[in-house]
């Protein structure tokens, strides 16, 4: 199963000049652990919640003072991020996923122009019916044994 086939489309995004506060208050609003940092539609990065909580060193509602938040994100961000193409399998996506303790991928065209996430939720949906015929084939085993 290819990337193209399971991703969601991005809902939200940051450029490099805003405020980790800004970023933050986004976050939280739209209920995000991440938000990937476009500049001219290009992906250049990726800032997560966990990024800026080391920052400010603490996680509060009270964090939102912090005067350290007024910096631009792009110092905080993630500059390289894991990012999968439309044509590459999911399997990479949970790979990425699962080493790097990410709770989604970007999905970049050949330009690196963002055009989807790939989140934890788009992999399981994909896996269950892949798991559903497993458990088919083995029910199906063990009736003919």
């Amino acid at each position: 199963m290819r990337i193209q086939n399971v991703m969601s489309e991005v809902t939200s995004t940051v450029a490099p000049g805003e405020s980790l506060r800004h970023a933050l208050l986004k976050m939280q609003f739209e209920e995000l652990d991440s938000l990937p940092v476009v500049f001219k539609g290009r992906l250049i990065g990726v800032l997560h919640r966990s990024d800026i909580v080391k920052v400010v060193g603490y996680e509060h509602p009270m964090m939102l003072e912090d005067e350290r938040l007024f910096e631009p994100l792009v110092e905080t961000m993630c500059p390289v991020p894991a990012v999968v193409c439309t044509q590459d399998p999911v399997s990479a996506a949970a790979m990425y996923m699962n080493v790097f303790e990410l709770s989604s991928v970007p999905v970049v065209d050949e330009a690196k122009q963002l055009v989807g996430l790939v989140t934890r939720g788009d992999v399981v949906t994909a896996a269950i019916p892949l798991l559903e015929e497993d458990e088919r084939i083995e029910e199906l085993t063990r009736m003919a044994a």
